[in-house]
C-alpha cells in the first residue's frame, strides 16, 4: 500500500496535489479490500470531489489510481492520464446511466455519448465529473493535454 501520493499521479491530477481536507478520507469499509492489496491503493490518502450525482473519491495507489462512488474502478495511472477513466451504473426502468469519471489536468469538460446517440456535456471540477446519461453509455470525448481523446466501448 502506498504511503504518499506518487509523483506521477500528483503531476497529472490536481486533486491529488491539494492537501487533504475534512471529509476527504473514504469512510472505512467502503472500499474493496482486494483492490487495496493487489494495487497498493490507500483509501486514507483519498480526495473527495462533489459532482451533480454526489460524492466521488479519487484513491491513489502503486502505479494505479482508483475512483469510488459506492462502486469502485481502477486503472493504471499512465492510462488514466492519457485517456481518462469512467464508471457507470444503469438505472432501470428508464435505462439511464449514472456516469462518474476522472480526467487529467487541463480538461474542462467531457462529452458523453449514449448508444442511442444522445450527447451530454458535463463540466469537470477537480479532475472529476458526474452526469446522468439518457441511455446506455457508449463513449466519452474530451480535449486534454495530449489533444482530443475519444474512448468508447467496442
Amino acid at each position: 500500500m502506498v504511503t504518499a501520493v506518487c509523483a506521477d499521479q500528483a503531476e497529472s491530477f490536481a486533486i491529488l496535489r491539494r492537501p487533504q481536507v475534512q471529509g476527504d478520507r473514504l469512510p472505512e469499509g467502503l472500499f474493496d479490500g482486494g483492490l487495496i492489496g493487489q494495487l497498493g491503493l490507500n483509501p486514507a490518502l483519498a480526495r473527495r470531489a462533489l459532482t451533480q450525482l454526489g460524492d466521488v473519491w479519487v484513491v491513489p495507489g502503486n502505479g494505479y489510481i482508483g475512483l469510488h462512488d459506492g462502486d469502485s474502478s481502477c486503472n493504471r495511472t499512465e492510462d488514466v492520464a492519457a485517456r481518462g477513466m469512467m464508471m457507470w451504473t444503469s438505472q432501470r426502468p428508464d435505462h439511464q446511466n449514472l456516469v462518474h469519471g476522472l480526467v487529467p489536468d487541463g480538461v474542462e469538460e467531457v462529452t458523453l455519448l449514449a448508444e442511442n446517440g444522445a450527447m451530454t456535456t458535463v463540466v469537470v471540477t477537480e479532475n472529476v465529473y458526474g452526469a446522468v446519461l439518457d441511455g446506455p453509455f457508449s463513449s466519452h470525448r474530451f480535449v486534454g493535454p495530449r489533444g482530443t481523446v475519444e474512448f468508447g466501448l467496442s
